[in-house]
C-alpha cells in the first residue's frame, strides 16, 4: 500500500509487540483505568475492542483477580499506554494474545 501523504486521518494502529509494563501499582493503576473510562465516557466493551482484549480477562484484570499469566503483563501494558493516549488503539489481538473470538 502507498503510503499516506499530508493531512490527518486515523490513528495507526500499533504494530506490537507491547512494552513490558514495569513496576506497576495495580490497585492504583485499576483506579486510573476506571475514572478515565468514566471520564471518557467509554464501556469497558468498547475499550476492550480498541485495545484487543477479552471483557471476562479485563474484569479479571479490574478485579485484580488472576487470569491467563501470559496475558496480564500484556494488558496492563495496554492499559497503561491507553492510559498515556486515550486514542492508543490495538487491532491485532495476537499483541495481547487474546484469541479473536474473545474480543468483542
Amino acid at each position: 500500500g502507498a503510503a499516506a501523504t499530508g493531512g490527518g486521518g486515523g490513528v495507526a494502529p500499533f504494530p506490537g509487540p507491547l512494552p513490558p509494563p514495569g513496576e506497576v501499582r495495580r490497585p492504583e493503576l485499576v483506579g486510573k483505568v476506571k475514572r478515565a473510562l468514566q471520564r471518557l465516557e467509554l464501556t469497558q466493551k468498547q475499550l476492550c475492542a480498541q485495545l484487543q482484549l477479552s471483557m471476562v480477562n479485563f474484569s479479571n484484570w479490574l478485579g485484580q483477580k488472576p487470569f491467563v499469566a501470559s496475558r496480564e503483563p500484556l494488558y496492563t501494558s495496554a492499559l497503561q499506554l491507553w492510559l498515556r493516549d486515550p486514542t492508543f488503539t490495538i487491532t491485532d489481538p495476537s499483541v495481547t494474545n487474546t484469541p479473536a473470538h474473545l474480543v468483542p
